[in-house]
């Protein structure tokens, strides 16, 4: 089981820095992108009426009417760079969040797939066409833990840590990572996803910041999504290392 755990916390540690490259790569050249632009919009402005101008070995000669399109054209440009970053950054939260949510279910069901005991206290049940169904005793615990990691998959994430603290006696906050900050990035996954990004009373409800009124628009910047990926760093390596301690002696 110790391997089949690590191999859990690999492929999240490894999806999420596919994703900080990914993130950066792009936040650098959208910055290169629109200083090369900036730079030309500047030569637009020293140009009056018509005007040829020479590239290399290329001419070109533009109408004022050409010009005045060209610089519209590229400050559209700019706007656009500066919109789709920030859709990049709303998605790579999005992301963020449930490569979180796939790593607790994996390593939980990993956990319960080979200390099925563990499922003993449990007040689910069976019928007896499932039992029959599921003739092979393999089959019928990667059911039951596939049953309940569905449920616990719909839980918030208070009831989730509650669940961890009770099933597996692991308190997530002693990963130095407040419950209140992940129920604030989970809040804003969802608010991302079903309300485009608005605040709404159903986010103010759940978070315990005062930084977002009714109606606000929830940005996330580069920073800011560094913070939570660090957080869910912290929470990760927490889970992984009281895994292996507690079941994995």
């Amino acid at each position: 089981m110790k391997d089949e755990i690590n191999e859990v916390y690999k492929k999240y540690s490894e999806a999420v820095t596919a994703l900080w490259y990914f993130l950066t790569y792009a936040r650098k050249n959208q910055k290169k992108d629109q200083q090369s632009i900036l730079e030309i919009m500047e030569k637009f402005k020293l140009i009056p009426g018509d005007f040829i101008q020479k590239t290399g070995l290329i001419e070109i000669s533009l109408t004022k009417e050409e010009v005045e399109l060209t610089k519209k054209v590229l400050e559209e440009t700019k706007q656009n760079l500066d919109k789709g970053f920030n859709i990049l950054e709303d998605m790579a939260v999005i992301y963020l969040v449930a490569l979180f949510d796939a790593f607790l279910v994996d390593i939980l069901s990993t956990i319960l797939t080979n200390k099925p005991e563990m499922m003993k206290s449990s007040k689910k049940s069976l019928t007896y066409e499932k039992i029959i169904e599921l003739r092979n005793p393999v089959e019928l615990i990667v059911y039951l833990v596939q049953k309940e990691m569905n449920e616990f998959s719909y839980k918030s994430i208070k009831e989730q840590a509650e669940y961890v603290s009770s099933r597996f006696g692991i308190n997530i906050e002693d990963s130095g990572i407040s419950i209140d900050s992940l129920v604030e990035l989970r809040a804003r996954r969802n608010i991302l996803v079903h309300n485009n990004g608005v605040v709404n009373t159903i986010f103010l409800e759940s978070v315990t910041t005062k930084n977002y009124k009714l109606g606000d628009k929830i940005l996330t910047s580069i920073e800011e999504w560094n913070s939570f990926k660090e957080n869910l760093r912290e929470t990760t390596k927490f889970l992984l290392q009281k895994s292996l301690e507690n079941f994995c002696p």
